[in-house]
């Protein structure tokens, strides 16, 4: 299975989580909503982003975004050393960090 770092991950003033994977121009990740799992694609930003977590955290969306895209195009989605962390205070990112790591290789 293919492998892509995770170029930034970052929270918005609503709380949605965005997820950008390093550009990869032959992955059709627009059509990662096949997977019913809530995440969508904004093909402008070039990123994944989660509903406003009204009873689910970040934790909980970025599993389903690290979920849709394994099962939709067969890459996992890894944080490397050169993710960059947006408005993402620690303790989220120690839970982002824990999902990431208990995901299959």
């Amino acid at each position: 299975m293919e492998a892509i770092e995770i170029s930034r991950i970052r929270i918005d003033q609503l709380g949605k989580l965005h997820v950008v994977p390093f550009h990869n121009p032959s992955k059709m990740f627009r059509f990662v909503y096949r997977a019913a799992m809530e995440i969508e694609w904004d093909e402008e930003e070039q990123e994944f982003f989660t509903p406003i977590p009204e009873q689910r955290s970040q934790a909980y969306w970025f599993r389903q975004v690290l979920l849709a895209v394994e099962s939709e195009m067969g890459v996992l989605l890894i944080i490397g050393e050169n993710t960059v962390w947006e408005n993402v205070p620690l303790i989220i990112n120690e839970e982002i960090r824990n999902v990431a790591s208990q995901q299959s290789t």
